[in-house]
């Protein structure tokens, strides 16, 4: 149950926070479920200007308020879904906002004021969080408290944040020799959606390249025919040079789809290689289609990777299966030449669900479940966080068969919970359980005070 209104914060039951998993209300048929009570907060606003690098404004530039989270290691932006365009004054507000700690970011097109050099281009895409850095890790949080009107908050792009990096390096074939070649620099911007960027150059005869790249975390892939190299770099206001791509022959796969379970065969399955590299995942590659008889062929493929199936919703990965090893939340490495043959993705249209009831739960506590796999490996793509009902009752859906330890948790850490490191720390007073294909299964925690 969410409750908004106008001027005030938006409010689910249960939830302290917008990100925070809202309370389950479970409703008897014939009985009356009160009292229900939503308390809506007085909402909080940020207010401020966007200027560019000799303090003129910035129209027309985007400005998205957030939290910065670790994901897979790495600290990301998760938008609150709360917008706002600077007008020709580059003034922003966006109000309706909880309190808590924020993060404030600016993209657009941004030209800077001071003649070009070569370092500097007339316009482009830039992605800024406050005060002035275009890193995430090297944002100021604002802090905002119930009802608050914070004005001047600026993003500034200073010079140093105006300047464009030079990249530059080498390309050579396995013999040493340079050869010409296309380079992609691909980033996931923190995650960003609107700064994700991809940005190519070309590779001279002799295998030598130079090309400006904004600052910010890259996967850098040279390619010649079936030739690859991939390298990670990350890009700050220093020029970057020496680097040098050795080219080695790509990887191929070829297997096929599995579809386990009676739903309807999805008609625009696709199979991706996703490169691990910085920041979120990012392909280099498009994704493969897959034929009616679930055939699909990767080629171009270098690096570590994880395979990914898209476009089959109601379908759930169950396992991957390769040369006798089980790939699934496994990244491969492929080094290069790698021929891998009968690669079997099995889907299955039946999760299993486990649900149950806390006893000892005192009224309106705020307790999550979070259950996830024993397997540290799965915990980012596994790992649920669930609340209970007022009866204290919970489930966990669309789990994958396997082996899961579930606990009790106050005061979950919302930015760090899904990470193996955070879950750790409740094994030892977490209850196992097994689930298998489709099963459904319950079982009983125990509050204690000691918790």
């Amino acid at each position: 149950m969410t409750a908004w209104k106008s001027g005030y914060a938006e409010t689910r039951v249960g939830a302290r926070a917008p990100w925070e998993p809202a309370s389950v209300l479970a409703v008897e048929p014939g009985r009356t479920l009160e009292p229900v009570e939503l308390r809506l907060p007085k909402g909080a606003s940020i207010t401020g200007r966007v200027l560019d690098d000799a303090g003129d404004p910035l129209a027309d530039m985007q400005v998205t308020v957030g939290r910065a989270v670790p994901v897979n290691g790495r600290l990301q932006f998760r938008s609150l879904g709360l917008t706002a365009t600077t007008d020709d004054r580059g003034e922003y507000r966006i109000g309706g906002l909880s309190s808590g700690s924020f993060v404030v970011n600016a993209f657009g097109w941004a030209a800077p004021a001071a003649p070009l050099t070569r370092s500097r281009l007339a316009a482009r895409p830039f992605s800024i969080f406050y005060p002035h850095t275009p890193f995430l890790g090297q944002a100021r949080p604002v802090t905002l408290r119930p009802g608050e009107d914070l004005t001047a908050i600026d993003v500034v792009y200073t010079p140093e944040t105006m300047v464009m990096p030079t990249v530059s390096g080498r390309v050579i074939d396995p013999r040493g020799l340079g050869s010409r070649a296309s380079i992609l620099a691909a980033s996931a911007a923190d995650g960003i959606g609107a700064a994700t960027r991809s940005i190519g150059g070309g590779v001279q005869p002799t295998g030598e390249f130079q090309f400006p790249l904004p600052p910010g975390d890259y996967v850098l892939t040279a390619q010649a025919g079936d030739m690859m190299a991939t390298i990670p770099l990350t890009v700050d206001r220093a020029d970057v040079s020496g680097l040098e791509f050795v080219l080695v022959k790509s990887a191929r796969l070829m297997g096929r789809l599995i579809f386990d379970g009676t739903s309807p065969r999805p008609a625009n399955a696709a199979v991706m290689a996703v490169t691990q590299g910085v920041g979120n995942p990012m392909s280099m590659r498009g994704p493969s289609a897959v034929r009616s008889n679930g055939a699909f062929v990767l080629s171009d493929v270098i690096g570590v990777c994880e395979l990914q199936v898209f476009g089959t919703p109601g379908w759930h990965v169950k396992a991957i299966r390769a040369a006798g090893r089980d790939l699934l939340d496994v990244p491969i490495e492929f080094k290069g030449g790698e021929e891998l043959r009968d690669v079997e993705i099995v889907l299955t249209d039946r999760t299993a669900e486990l649900g149950g009831v806390i006893t000892g739960l005192p009224a309106g506590a705020n307790v999550s479940v979070l259950v996830f796999p024993d397997d540290p490996r799965q915990t980012a793509h596994r790992a649920r966080r669930v609340r209970a009902d007022q009866n204290g009752r919970f489930l966990a859906a669309d789990l994958m068969p396997g082996t899961y330890l579930a606990a009790l948790a106050a005061d979950v850490d919302d930015g760090q919970w899904p990470t193996t490191a955070y879950l750790n720390r409740f094994r030892p007073t977490a209850q196992h359980v097994t689930l298998g294909d489709g099963e459904q299964k319950n079982i009983s925690l125990v509050w204690t005070d000691s918790r």
